[in-house]
């Protein structure tokens, strides 16, 4: 978890993100929707902004962001995949974070067998603002057409390789996607703003909970599942 954000920093980074992927498949969730939501408003505190991108605009969003005043950071399964190398007694391999945006996804030199360990399906960028860290990040969902559900591997744990904390949210909730303003911004949400609050936290999504401290969450069936502390 990281530190808490004033609420003023965290929509300036919507703020200025927001024009730079307005023509990518994008919308806000898990505690930026919340807020937005429940709130009017980013919830004071929030450690950064969240949003959902369609896989399949990756490589454009890399290229966005390294032209953007924040800093590109990738969140990958880096420690896990080196492990597993060295398990595999490639003990000399001391893989760097990925390459540039022509091979976002792959490990100079890696053997094959581990490329799959590679994949990308988190971003996240940041800048400092006012004295403190800041950051914004994108999850990336895949979004097939012979699934009623986008699959974002990430979410809550970012065991990617594990199958049963891929997050399945239903389509039917998703799209279209709507236009809506958050503090001044014009942003994109998900069709059922309601709905996708309820699937993520609950029917008591409207009662404040403290992270960590307060409940967790777990996949259960492909679906997020809190559990009070």
């Amino acid at each position: 978890m990281l530190d808490s954000v004033d609420r003023v920093h965290n929509l300036k980074n919507l703020e200025d993100m927001a024009p730079l992927i307005e023509h990518l498949d994008y919308f806000i969730f898990f505690g930026t929707l919340l807020g937005y939501h429940r709130e009017g408003n980013i919830i004071e505190g929030d450690d950064d902004v969240d949003v959902f991108m369609d896989i399949k605009h990756r490589d454009e969003l890399i290229t966005i962001l390294e032209k953007s005043d924040f800093t590109l950071r990738r969140i990958d399964h880096h420690k896990k995949l080196k492990n597993e190398i060295k398990q595999a007694d490639y003990v000399d391999w001391d893989p760097p974070l990925p390459a540039t945006s022509e091979t976002p996804s792959l490990y100079p030199g890696l053997p094959a067998e581990f490329r799959h360990l590679s994949e990308v399906s988190i971003i996240q960028v940041h800048r400092p603002l006012g004295g403190q860290d800041t950051y914004f990040d994108f999850y990336l969902y895949e979004c097939g057409d012979d699934k009623n559900y986008i699959v974002e591997k990430w979410n809550f744990a970012g065991q990617i390789d594990n199958p049963i904390w891929n997050m399945h949210v239903p389509k039917n909730i998703i799209f279209p996607l709507e236009v809506g303003t958050l503090g001044g911004v014009k942003i994109k949400t998900p069709h059922d703003v309601e709905s996708c609050c309820v699937f993520l936290y609950g029917k008591d999504y409207r009662t404040p909970r403290k992270k960590i401290a307060g409940y967790s969450i777990q996949m259960v069936d492909n679906k997020p599942t809190i559990f009070n502390r």
